[in-house]
């Protein structure tokens, strides 16, 4: 036992053979001084592992708007050409910008505004209609931005006097622009018929999840002329989700394996398509190794005999999260789509729960993976029938809409309208969890049996 603690105590502590103290005559071990160290010798010492490089890599994962835009090409230039030409010409535009979560519409065109600020002068109002108590407080929010003072009434009034002047354009941006809901959308029709005044010097930008919200909310836009321009912005692929995911890390590679980074982008692609979503999933298992690896201590050279514990390069000791830590934290993340828990349930309006039944009632009954969005319709007719529930063809199409805006079903999109193909993003269990309601469930599969 005693020339096996030698043994050790000279391997760790020592890297000259002749430098090992020999044993006393007693057979015992003499104890080394720590102060005094042999010739040739490394001394260790416990230390705590450098965590510097997951902090790093944390804060490049966030999702705010001062990062290098990777992909969005064809819609960066688009929205510029459209910019650009309108305020050369001093005439006057709308464009509608339509989207899932995530998909990096308020950040491309924010990108281009601020491109364009760079040659041209134009004064720009930015409004969140998110925060907004009321719908017709809008006009007090673009007065306050434009700099003219908000008396009394008549606040269209003096929007149009301002936008009509012969000052710089004025670039207006409503994000979340859905949320001005109002009776006979009058403030909606208000602000989109702003660039069609009389020597109007306005570029409005509106911005929303839902595809159809001008022609569905807003029809009789286009028999005035006041019909915008629109712009989709589909879900990200997993080739787009793995390069903005790999740009972020570029500096911390060693952080995320790039298995599990490939990981990341299929499964967030299948779900979503939210690049938000797969930056929180990477931000997330990076704090779940840093959180392992803090707890940890470790046996390193002491900084005299040249370990540097600051050093940039990757301790040998730095763990990466891998594949099957990726999937814990996916698993969480991609649960408040659906098995998330109970908030999806209470902001799940009826119509929606009902449309998610008949298209879970229509695909067994067919035995298929999508269904035709007219087959969709008649099957929610009838359930909603039954249910008595009122709808209507229209009231259909932006269920579709809203519900593909949560991940919870995919709508591939063709020229007629009914032949567009419907397909859950979540099975059938998923959808049992977000109704709350399996005797709602079992209702409507027997009403399409």
């Amino acid at each position: 036992r005693q020339e096996k603690y030698r043994r050790v105590n000279k391997k760790l502590f020592s890297c000259d053979e002749e430098s090992d103290p020999e044993p006393s005559k007693g057979g015992r071990v003499p104890r080394q001084q720590p102060d005094v160290p042999v010739s040739g010798a490394t001394l260790l010492c416990l230390a705590k592992a450098d965590t510097s490089l997951y902090q790093k890599a944390k804060r490049t994962l966030t999702a705010e708007r001062d990062v290098t835009i990777v992909g969005r090409q064809k819609e960066i230039e688009l929205i510029g050409s459209f910019l650009r030409r309108h305020l050369e010409a001093g005439s006057s535009a709308s464009m509608y910008i339509s989207g899932a979560p995530g998909t990096g519409k308020t950040a491309c065109l924010s990108r281009v505004l601020e491109a364009v600020k760079a040659t041209h002068k134009f004064e720009c109002l930015f409004v969140n209609c998110m925060s907004l108590k009321t719908s017709a407080s809008i006009y007090e929010k673009i007065l306050s931005g434009l700099g003219v003072p908000v008396k009394g009434s008549g606040h269209l009034d003096a929007i149009r006097a301002r936008i009509g002047d012969k000052g710089r354009p004025v670039v207006i941006v409503l994000d979340e622009v859905d949320q001005l809901d109002s009776k006979n959308q009058a403030v909606l029709y208000s602000l989109f018929e702003l660039p069609q005044l009389k020597g109007s010097r306005a570029v409005l930008f509106g911005i929303a999840n839902a595809l159809d919200l001008t022609d569905r909310t807003l029809p009789h836009l286009q028999a005035c002329g006041s019909r915008p321009d629109l712009l989709h912005f589909a879900p990200y692929s997993k080739n787009e989700i793995a390069a903005i995911l790999a740009d972020r890390l570029r500096d911390c590679e060693a952080v995320v394996h790039p298995q599990a980074v490939e990981f990341c982008a299929r499964k967030i692609a299948a779900c979503t398509g939210d690049v938000r979503k797969a930056l929180d999933a990477c931000r997330r298992a990076v704090e779940l190794v840093e959180r392992s690896s803090r707890a940890q201590q470790l046996l390193v050279p002491r900084p005299q005999h040249g370990y540097n514990p600051g050093s940039p390069k990757k301790p040998p000791s730095l763990r990466a999260v891998d594949v099957a830590q990726m999937a814990r934290v996916l698993a969480e993340v991609l649960g408040s789509r659906a098995t998330g828990g109970r908030d999806l349930h209470a902001t799940l309006p009826l119509q929606q729960k009902l449309l998610l039944c008949a298209l879970v009632a229509t695909l067994k009954k067919r035995k298929q993976r999508d269904v035709g969005l007219g087959g969709l319709q008649e099957a929610y007719g009838r359930i909603c029938r039954k249910q008595q529930c009122a709808t209507d063809q229209m009231d259909c199409q932006s269920l579709c809409t809203l519900l593909e805006s949560r991940g919870l079903i995919r709508v591939k999109r063709h020229r007629e309208q009914r032949l567009c193909k419907v397909a859950l993003q979540i099975d059938e269990q998923e959808v049992v969890y977000v109704l709350q309601d399996k005797a709602l469930l079992a209702a409507c599969l027997d009403d399409a049996s």
